[in-house]
């Protein structure tokens, strides 16, 4: 999928991207809010085409520290974990969009080209030993397929680090807005994941 930037993919969130007006800084830039550190933006800033609730078959878990955001852990999933565990949102967009969410996400210049085609043959593809490069591909819903991506370090590697304020915030209003969840559903969810050992 290196060569076709133009096809449609599913990018498949589970943290702060849960809530719309959060993900909408990965394609149009600035600075969402709660967040310390701007986005630079896609090369094509349009509008995703539509956009899901869906559940991931991995465990959700924070840890490291996020520096965008002013401290506090940062949303990982665990591919070892096989069952619809964690909630999350499929935005559709173009694979040149994903690619620069992704280098976005990995600290890498947008425009970075991304060969998809390994995590489409054999389910994950192991980019580098950036923050989320280990893209996971999640299936072909509605004809498109889906991809998610993590980090590649074993899960067991990384201290749990829960995350801030402002960063649960913001994933607490995104799983209201795309799971129609209340604000004492998100609040138990989070709670939930971001206790070691829980789920």
């Amino acid at each position: 999928m290196s060569a076709d930037t133009a096809s449609l993919v599913w990018y498949v969130s589970y943290g702060s991207n849960l809530l719309a007006e959060r993900f909408a800084a990965y394609l149009e830039g600035g600075v969402p809010e709660g967040r310390v550190l701007p986005q630079q933006g896609a090369r094509d800033p349009r509008r995703w085409r539509d956009d899901r609730p869906v559940m991931l078959p991995h465990r959700l878990g924070f840890q490291g520290v996020s520096k965008g955001w002013g401290g506090g852990g940062v949303a990982f999933i665990d591919p070892s974990v096989a069952q619809p565990l964690t909630r999350g949102r499929a935005y559709l967009i173009t694979a040149e969009q994903f690619q620069d969410v992704l280098a976005q996400e990995s600290g890498r210049e947008v425009g970075t080209e991304v060969d998809l085609g390994e995590a489409l043959e054999v389910g994950q593809a192991h980019l580098g030993q950036g923050r989320y490069d280990l893209v996971i591909h999640l299936g072909a819903p509605g004809g498109w397929p889906a991809f998610t991506f993590t980090t590649p370090t074993a899960p067991q590697d990384l201290d749990h680090n829960p995350p801030n304020e402002a960063y649960r915030s913001t994933i607490a209003r995104g799983l209201q807005q795309s799971h129609g969840l209340s604000a004492g559903q998100a609040d138990d969810y989070l709670v939930r994941w971001s206790t070691p050992g829980d789920g």
